[in-house]
């Protein structure tokens, strides 16, 4: 009995920070049949370095059969009445003000964030991004977001691991532009996007130059 005590203690004290108790942070994986039945599986985020917390769920544990899957971030979360605000992918936000409602779109850009009292973060998503929407829900005023995505009407089986990162912004880029800069600079350093300057300079693009050139300044 002691000997379960005690294990049970350590499993408890893991998810803490030592010295200052406070819980890991982690995210609700909820897997939901074409019958109605739903299956929550919880992950722990992994410490990415630089204010990243990382969630990867493999390819091997997303069932092909499920009507769709949800994942939600303990911390993605705030109550009527909070400073802050959350963004969708269009540029969509809103402020914390309703008792009730929804609202739901898909990822034109994979992005999502928020800002709240405790935390203002930028979700990064890789994996499958054609597949989910971004979902807001308000009960009692309570806020949350999260994705969903609609294994069903894909037309194939799951094809790939799902994994976003959670950018933890501080100081002034705690703030809707401090999200848009987080994923510019993403987009930068993996070269999927390229200032114009730049690409006008390696002559590459002559049309941008001569659009440029043709600007009335």
């Amino acid at each position: 009995m002691k000997h379960r005590a005690r294990c049970a203690v350590c499993a408890f004290c893991s998810g803490l920070t030592w010295g200052t108790l406070v819980l890991a942070d982690t995210v609700a994986v909820t897997t939901t049949d074409t019958n109605g039945a739903a299956r929550v599986n919880v992950y722990a985020l992994q410490d990415a370095g630089s204010g990243v917390l990382r969630l990867t769920i493999p390819l091997k544990d997303i069932r092909s059969d499920a009507k769709y899957l949800d994942v939600q971030a303990d911390f993605a979360t705030a109550k009527k009445g909070d400073e802050g605000y959350f963004v969708f992918p269009r540029g969509v936000y809103g402020t914390y003000r309703l008792d009730s409602g929804s609202y739901s779109d898909f990822a034109m850009i994979p992005v999502y964030g928020m800002k709240t009292p405790s935390r203002t973060f930028v979700a990064v998503v890789n994996g499958m991004n054609y597949e989910y929407k971004v979902r807001l829900e308000i009960t009692n005023g309570v806020y949350t977001l999260s994705q969903r995505y609609l294994i069903a009407e894909i037309g194939c089986a799951p094809y790939e691991d799902i994994t976003v990162d959670f950018h933890t912004l501080t100081g002034d880029d705690a703030n809707y532009s401090g999200m848009a800069r987080t994923y510019r600079r993403l987009q930068l350093e993996r070269g999927a996007a390229r200032p114009i300057k730049d690409r006008i300079a390696s002559g590459e693009s002559p049309q941008l130059e001569y659009l440029c050139a043709c600007l009335c300044t």
